[in-house]
């Protein structure tokens, strides 16, 4: 049996946070937080497979997520609401 993917969802608007949530929650187990402190966590904790990021997280620490994303070898999608925003 193949274990189930987890996709971790970093998100601080909590509408956003729960429609990412149930829209992957068919075919991936989502975790849902709305720091960086508890993603990074998660991180820490090693069972996440992709990261989708709020780039403008309140508070910062979006930079601090994505690296150690990354070293961990974790891809990141990043995204963000604000319009005036860019990669």
């Amino acid at each position: 049996m193949q274990e189930e993917r987890c996709i971790l969802v970093v998100e601080d608007e909590p509408l956003v946070a729960d429609v990412l949530a149930e829209a992957l929650s068919e075919r991936y187990r989502a975790i849902q937080v709305g720091t960086a402190a508890e993603a990074l966590n998660q991180l820490h904790a090693g069972n996440c497979d992709l990261v989708l990021l709020d780039r403008l997280l309140p508070g910062g620490g979006a930079a601090d997520v994505q690296q150690l994303a990354e070293a961990k070898g974790v891809p990141v999608v990043l995204m963000s609401g604000d319009p005036e925003w860019n990669a």
